[in-house]
């Protein structure tokens, strides 16, 4: 049986995280990395080299400008090797047998299974999204109230809250991708099936947890079938696009 487990992130529960500049998984590793900038000189996870006091007589100011130049510049350079917890996603398996979400640390250790997904969500793909909370945010493919998905919160403990049930002919079903955050603090994804057209829907959660489908995509105008996760643009619209559909039916690819 073929179980998709999903790019794995860094979570430090003792800091804040900003995504980096860039991906690592660009050159074939699978993990997004994100910096943890406050544990430094906080915990026992960061280990930074403390130079040693000269044994000659040298003037006090320009030992103290000396070593703090150096403080900063390791700061700067040096790589801080800390306890963080990897989190992740499987598409089967599991207590239910319809996938999981997990932690490992990045040493290997401590495997542990944060939440099994039962009846309110199964099969998930793509990633999980951390939200400024602390919480992690994702969606099932299929599972749910109508079977074809849900979008859920889960917390570092475990508690799953679900945010929204798809109703396919409403509004869209069977999200093959990940949540993305705009710059308006919205969650953004795609459905891939149903909606008004049956070509699949683009939709948006507010951080309340207020749904709303944004665009219902009509196949041959725009395309259908989106499948992925869209990306938020620097120009402050969401990109995506469609396999299939457009003026060719070869796929679209758009912004809304």
């Amino acid at each position: 049986m073929f179980i998709y487990i999903s790019k794995l992130i860094f979570y430090n529960p003792y800091s804040k995280v900003f995504p980096a500049a860039g991906f690592i998984n660009n050159i074939g590793v699978s993990i997004s990395l994100y910096i943890q900038t406050n544990c430094i000189m906080r915990t026992h996870t960061c280990q930074l080299p403390v130079p040693a006091v000269p044994s000659v007589f040298i003037n006090k100011k320009a030992w103290l400008l000396f070593t703090g130049l150096l403080f900063l510049l390791l700061l700067l350079t040096q790589e801080v090797w800390s306890q963080d917890v990897l989190v992740g996603l499987t598409s089967n398996g599991g207590p239910d047998g319809k996938g999981t979400a997990f932690s490992i640390k990045s040493t290997g250790a401590e495997f542990k299974l944060i939440k099994g997904f039962p009846d309110w969500g199964k099969t998930p793909y793509e990633n999980l999204l951390l939200g400024t909370d602390g919480n992690f945010y994702g969606m099932t493919s299929t599972g749910g109230t109508f079977n074809y998905g849900s979008i859920f919160k889960v917390t570092p403990a475990g508690v799953v809250t679900v945010l929204h049930q798809f109703n396919a002919p409403k509004d869209g079903g069977n999200p093959y991708g990940s949540l993305i955050k705009g710059y308006d603090n919205n969650f953004y994804g795609m459905t891939s099936v149903g909606g008004t057209n049956g070509s699949g829907t683009i939709f948006r959660l507010t951080a309340a947890g207020q749904f709303s489908v944004i665009r219902q995509l009509a196949g041959a105008s725009d395309g259908s079938a989106p499948s992925g996760s869209l990306y938020q643009g620097s120009d402050g619209y969401p990109y995506g696009t469609t396999q299939f559909g457009g003026t060719n039916n070869a796929g679209t690819l758009f912004h809304v």
